[in-house]
C-alpha cells in the first residue's frame, strides 16, 4: 500500500503541472474548433501549442525524458481538451498513448525515434490490413491503412500488418509496424459527419522496408510481454494492450459531453422560446423537461467517468502488484469502455433534442458534440453491439469473439 500511495502522490504532482499548462491552451483550442471541422484537421498551431506543454511526453518512459504517467492521465486530458474541441482531444490522446505504445517495441526502435524527437507525434491504423513479407533483416510492407487520425501532423505511423508465414501450415503473425512519414502517402478521403477535424485519412504504403526491431506482435501486447516492457522498470509498460488503451479513445467522449452540457446550461439560462405563431417568450430554464435532461446528462457523464476510472485504478494496482489482468477483468473492462461511450451518447441525445432549431447550425457547440460523440460510438473497439455481445458470450461460457 505504501508503494501505491507514493506512486499516486507523485503522479498527482506531475499531472497537476501538466494540466495547468494544457488549461492555458484551451482558449486557442476553442477558437479553432469550427475551423478544425471545416478544414478536416486540427490546426498546426494548436498541435504546436500542446506540444510545448510537454503533453506528448506524458506516458513516455523516463529513460527518454518522459513523465511515465498512467493511463488515467488521458481521462484528465480528454476532459479538458474535449470540452473545447472533440477532434483535438481525439488526436492528441492518440499522440499521448502512442508514446506508451512505442515503449513496448524493442529498445532499438525506441532509441531511434525518441532520440531524434522526444516530442514525436505518431498516428496509427490498427487493423492488420497491411501485407508483409519476410526479407533479410525485417519485412516489406504494402497496404492501404484507413482511419489514421492526426496523420497530417505525424512523423511516424503504427500500422497493423499481417506477416505471411514462411512455410505452409504456419499461422500468420499480426502486429504493429513502425513506418516513417517518408514511406507513406496521404489519401485525402476524410469527409465525415462527426470527428471531422481529426483528419483520419488513409495512408498508402508500397513495398516499404521495416527492420525487424520496428515490429511488435499483438500476442505480445495482449499478454503484457512485449519486448520493450522489459527495458523499463515501471510496470506501466506491461499492462495488457486492450485492457487499458481503449480509454484513449473513449475518454474524449467524456470531455465532449461535459463541454456540451456546460454550453447547453449557459444557453438555457438566458434563452426564451420564439413560438411559431404565438406562445413565444417563455423561459426555457423553467421547463421541467429541460431541467430533467440536464440532470440526466450530468448523471450519465459522471457514471461513465466513474466506470473508466475504477477499471484503470484496478488495472494499475494489479500490474504494479506484479500480476497480469485475467480474462474476466479484461473483458469486463472492454464492456465498460463501450458502455461509458454509450452513456455519453445517451447524454448527448437528450440534450440535442432540447436545442430546437438552434441545434441545427454548424457553429452550435451541442450540435457538434452530438455528432462527435456518435462518431466515437461507431469505433469498432467502442461500439456497444459487438462489445456487449462479447461480454455476454464470455459470461455464458462461449468463446468470446472480439478484442480483449
Amino acid at each position: 500500500m505504501d508503494e501505491l500511495a507514493s506512486r499516486t502522490e507523485k503522479v498527482s504532482a506531475d499531472r497537476l503541472k501538466l494540466l495547468d499548462g494544457v488549461a492555458a491552451v484551451l482558449p486557442l483550442i476553442s477558437e479553432h474548433a469550427l475551423e478544425h471541422e471545416r478544414h478536416r484537421q486540427v490546426a498546426a498551431r494548436v498541435v504546436d501549442a500542446l506540444r510545448k506543454t510537454g503533453m506528448f511526453r506524458a506516458m513516455q518512459p523516463k529513460r527518454f525524458g518522459g513523465m511515465e504517467e498512467e493511463f488515467s492521465v488521458m481521462i484528465d486530458l480528454a476532459k479538458l481538451i474535449g470540452a473545447a474541441c472533440g477532434s483535438t482531444a481525439w488526436i492528441t490522446n492518440l499522440y499521448v498513448v502512442h508514446q506508451w505504445l512505442l515503449a513496448t517495441f524493442p529498445l532499438q526502435a525506441q532509441e531511434e525515434i525518441f532520440s531524434a524527437d522526444p516530442d514525436v507525434t505518431m498516428c496509427g491504423s490498427y487493423a492488420p490490413v497491411g501485407k508483409a513479407q519476410r526479407v533479410a533483416g525485417g519485412y516489406t510492407v504494402s497496404g492501404r491503412f484507413q482511419f489514421s487520425s492526426g496523420c497530417d501532423h505525424a512523423s511516424w505511423s503504427m500500422m497493423g500488418i499481417t506477416i505471411a508465414p514462411d512455410t505452409d501450415g504456419e499461422p500468420p503473425v499480426q502486429g504493429f509496424a513502425l513506418i516513417p512519414k517518408d514511406d507513406w502517402q496521404i489519401e485525402d478521403d476524410w469527409f465525415t459527419a462527426g470527428l471531422s477535424g481529426t483528419g483520419s485519412k488513409t495512408l498508402l504504403v508500397e513495398d516499404a522496408f521495416v527492420p525487424a526491431y520496428r515490429f511488435v506482435s499483438f500476442d505480445e501486447l495482449l499478454s503484457g510481454t512485449a519486448p520493450g516492457a522489459a527495458e523499463h522498470p515501471n510496470p506501466l509498460y506491461k499492462i495488457s494492450f486492450m485492457a487499458a488503451l481503449p480509454v484513449c479513445i473513449a475518454s474524449p467522449a467524456l470531455g465532449i459531453a461535459q463541454g456540451a452540457l456546460e454550453d447547453f446550461i449557459d444557453q438555457i439560462k438566458v434563452r426564451e422560446t420564439r413560438g411559431a405563431v404565438k406562445g413565444g417568450g417563455l423561459r426555457m430554464a423553467e421547463f421541467e423537461m429541460v431541467q430533467g435532461r440536464i440532470a440526466e446528462a450530468s448523471a450519465y457523464i459522471d457514471a461513465a467517468t466513474l466506470l473508466l476510472t475504477r477499471d484503470l485504478n484496478e488495472a494499475m494496482d494489479t500490474v504494479f502488484g506484479g500480476q497480469q489482468l485475467d480474462v474476466d477483468t479484461r473483458i469486463r473492462n472492454r464492456r465498460d469502455h463501450g458502455f461509458a461511450v454509450k452513456l455519453c451518447v445517451d447524454a448527448m441525445d437528450g440534450l440535442h433534442r432540447c436545442t430546437g432549431g438552434k441545434g441545427l447550425f454548424l457553429d452550435d457547440v451541442v450540435q457538434r458534440a452530438w455528432k462527435d460523440v456518435h462518431a466515437i460510438s461507431h469505433h469498432v473497439s467502442l461500439n456497444w453491439d459487438p462489445v456487449s455481445t462479447m461480454y455476454g458470450q464470455h459470461r455464458l461460457g462461449l468463446e468470446p469473439r472480439g478484442q480483449y
